[in-house]
């Protein structure tokens, strides 16, 4: 039936004598549930399930795709703390019983910064030489405050990605340069090292004066 309902029953037998019964079939409501479209959160940040809604159930039990926990599994409005492998994808899925059962699902982002100078970690360069740095990508999103630090020599610029790096005089590696921005999931920092190669000393040897035409032996050292 698609409403409630009243069912009668007449008996009549071989002498038209009858007897009537009813029963009433009444109808339990069909559990049904929705979930958010999507969801987006960082990989160090708690990710509060809102917008869910489940009628008519019985039981309510949340599972993911992933290895993060939840605050309360069996509760409606529940919160979702990824694992460190769930960075990608996670599948987050609430499942309703009752009269019939539903699980609807929607897909959760997990986002991690990340740090990378895109170059060798170390670096060697002749005294007296800057170091182009470039390449750098750090950080997803909007980028803030991005920062290079270490050394005793000087930054063309400090605060942006590209840049170059010039050890002070006498200054001797290894040196540690630290490049250090805030995004949407905190702040994230990559090194790399600069090794200042030692200078090199060379002599060419004594002047000397020759008559034109004659050979000479040239000896340097270093």
């Amino acid at each position: 039936p698609t409403e409630p309902t009243t069912y009668t029953v007449t008996v009549i037998n071989d002498n038209g004598c009858s007897s009537t019964s009813e029963v009433f079939v009444d109808l339990e409501p069909i559990a049904t549930a929705e979930v958010p479209a999507s969801g987006e959160t960082c990989s160090n940040a708690i990710f509060d399930i809102t917008g869910a809604v489940a009628e008519n159930a019985t039981s309510i039990t949340w599972t993911s795709s992933g290895n993060g926990t939840f605050t309360d599994a069996n509760n409606l409005e529940t919160s979702y703390q990824p694992d460190a492998s769930d960075v990608g994808t996670v599948i987050l899925t609430m499942n309703v019983e009752g009269c019939g059962s539903n699980s609807p699902s929607f897909e959760l982002t997990v986002k991690q910064s990340t740090a990378e100078l895109g170059f060798d970690p170390t670096i060697p360069v002749c005294p007296g030489n800057a170091i182009p740095i470039a390449g750098a990508n750090i950080g997803i999103g909007d980028i803030n405050n991005i920062s290079w630090s270490g050394g005793l020599g000087s930054f063309e610029s400090v605060g942006e990605l590209i840049t170059e790096y010039r050890p002070a005089e006498g200054e001797e590696g290894p040196i540690i340069l630290t490049l250090t921005a805030d995004d949407e999931c905190g702040t994230v920092s990559d090194q790399i090292t600069v090794e200042v190669l030692p200078l090199v000393n060379v002599d060419a040897g004594d002047d000397d004066r020759i008559t034109e035409g004659e050979s000479t032996n040239l000896e340097a050292s270093g």
